[in-house]
């Protein structure tokens, strides 16, 4: 078992509407536990936030891949995204740290937010946020991926170009944590993992939040 150990100076609010909508409705249908069942997602509730949504499930070979993927995040990316690896999204030099970040997330049960910049032909082309949350396939067994890529760029993405994601920052945040949280404490992260991890290259920071409403 590894540890992050993390300070926390500022806890920043989630700044899309789309991610506080995704993270309200993952604590309401969880029910008390660190994941909510896939059969407890409601479509219905996530109209709005539908295009930014994807779920994401291990292939046979261990790939994260992607389940299924909104309109508007293959949009983003330039390419219909069903059966496509989480990482391959990702430059080359961020592909080993989100796919550590993504098994943090399992392992650990505890959501993360990605603030990302979007590259298109080696320039930077836009801002982007992503949340990460656990999801289980049946009782005690969390075992997916579900969050949604909001874009925060001013004109949005809107052109089919092909794109990679850069992290410029990982934050853990606690269940439950209201979307607007007070400023956190330092303390320890721990993540099962086959290797250390180390996001020291390129992500520029990882910090796990915790704050606001009990359950």
């Amino acid at each position: 078992m590894t540890e992050f150990g993390a300070m926390i100076a500022q806890c920043e609010p989630m700044r899309h509407k789309t991610t506080q909508t995704v993270f309200d409705h993952f604590n309401r249908i969880r029910n008390g536990n660190s994941a909510p069942l896939r059969a407890d997602l409601h479509p219905d509730e996530l109209k709005s936030a539908l295009p930014d949504i994807f779920i994401l499930e291990m292939d046979r070979g261990g790939n994260l891949v992607f389940r299924l993927a909104g309109t508007r995040v293959c949009t983003i990316l330039g390419q219909e995204l069903r059966g496509e690896q989480f990482v391959a999204a990702w430059h080359a030099s961020h592909r080993h740290k989100m796919k550590l970040a993504a098994e943090a997330v399992l392992a650990n049960q505890a959501p993360m937010t990605v603030a990302i910049r979007s590259m298109a032909e080696e320039e930077n082309d836009g801002e982007l946020e992503m949340l990460l949350l656990p999801l289980s396939s049946r009782p005690g067994i969390v075992d997916r991926l579900y969050g949604c890529m909001a874009d925060l760029s001013r004109p949005p993405l809107l052109s089919e170009r092909s794109r990679v994601l850069w992290a410029e920052s990982l934050d853990f945040v606690a269940p439950g944590t209201a979307v607007a949280a007070a400023p956190a404490v330092r303390q320890s992260f721990t993540v099962v993992t086959g290797q250390p991890p180390s996001f020291r290259s390129g992500a520029k920071h990882l910090r796990v939040l915790e704050g606001g409403r009990k359950d």
